[in-house]
């Protein structure tokens, strides 16, 4: 385990203070999904293989977040007959 990347791990507070400014979304749920994130990063940096750095980490957040925002539904046209 490297402290150095244990280290590069944003804190979830940090984090929720960046994206709560511009998100339509409840905090506890936000908050669940920075906690996920940053756990899947925390046992990287356990096993010494976390190669992302804090702002970078902090990016994915976001755009996990921001695809919240879009629609899971596409169009499509039935052509079965």
């Amino acid at each position: 385990m490297s402290k150095n990347q244990l280290q590069q791990l944003p804190s979830v507070s940090e984090v929720l203070l960046e994206v709560s400014l511009d998100n339509k979304h409840h905090n506890n749920y936000i908050t669940k999904i920075i906690n996920s994130v940053i756990f899947r990063y925390r046992v990287e940096a356990k096993a010494g293989k976390l190669k992302l750095k804090r702002r970078q980490i902090v990016d994915v957040i976001k755009n996990e977040i921001s695809q919240l925002d879009e629609p899971s539904m596409k169009n499509i046209i039935n052509g079965t007959g």
